[in-house]
């Protein structure tokens, strides 16, 4: 199984990554949504213990498969059964994800898995960006820094909230988000959604066979998340992380 990645999209996981990395020394990690274990070794590192969960039973395979020491820290398991797990964490990692869940649920389901001054570590794409369109992947459970903060604090958690990738060019990025509002006209209307794969590849053709482990790519790697304010929404970066902790 290789995984072909853009280098666009390998920045961003790097990104994601090198952020979560930061809160897992020394800390026991369960990680929802780990796919093929791309993070397993650089989160594994430095860390007390580690579980990757993930629905996907092709993807825990291609991890056990690539990990044939640490089978047993890869499951095939939804997020809302890993009470199963009958065990308490330092850490909940759970990197491109959230919205594809019931946040509610998510946050309650953490609070029963983590220890005294737990943290969950999260990332959440910034929605009010010029150009960004939360119907092109299908999702729409996408929120503001204002929002999840009361989100969070109704749930029990304090948290800081920080940016990543500045917005720049705000005119060129208006122009794309117009332009991709036809091609999904286009799409629609004559049902060729893999047209959409496609145009991607033509517009980022710097493709990258993806390593089983990320770790290698991530020699050197540094970055500088910028802390934001919880009390308003963000309209200057790209991507934001959610680095929640539970109150007791």
């Amino acid at each position: 199984m290789q995984n072909k990645i853009s280098k666009i999209n390998l920045e961003i996981i790097k990104n994601r990554y090198f952020f979560a990395k930061k809160f897992s020394n020394n800390k026991e990690i369960l990680e929802i949504g780990c796919g093929f274990g791309l993070g397993f070794e650089y989160l594994y590192q430095n860390s007390n213990d580690y579980i990757g969960i993930d629905i996907n039973h092709r993807q825990i395979d291609y991890a056990k498969k690539n990990y044939k020491n640490f089978k047993d820290k890869f499951l095939v398991l939804n997020y809302e059964e890993i009470e199963k797990l009958n065990k308490k964490f330092d850490l909940i990692v759970c990197l491109a994800t959230v919205y594809y869940l019931d946040i509610n649920k998510f946050l309650d389901i953490s609070k029963k898995l983590l220890k005294k001054k737990g943290k969950i570590i999260f990332d959440m794409s910034n929605k009010d960006i010029p150009g960004f369109d939360t119907k092109w992947d299908n999702q729409s459970k996408y929120y503001q820094v204002d929002e999840l903060n009361i989100i969070l604090k109704t749930k029990g958690f304090s948290a800081n909230f920080y940016g990543s990738f500045i917005v720049k060019n705000t005119k060129k990025i208006e122009k794309i988000r117009k332009a991709r509002q036809y091609v999904k006209k286009f799409f629609n209307f004559f049902k060729l959604n893999f047209l959409k794969k496609l145009i991607i590849f033509f517009i980022d053709r710097n493709f990258y066979i993806l390593p089983h482990s990320i770790i290698n790519v991530m020699k050197g790697y540094n970055y500088d998340y910028q802390l934001i304010p919880s009390n308003k929404k963000c309209y200057d970066y790209k991507v934001i992380f959610i680095e929640a902790s539970l109150n007791l």
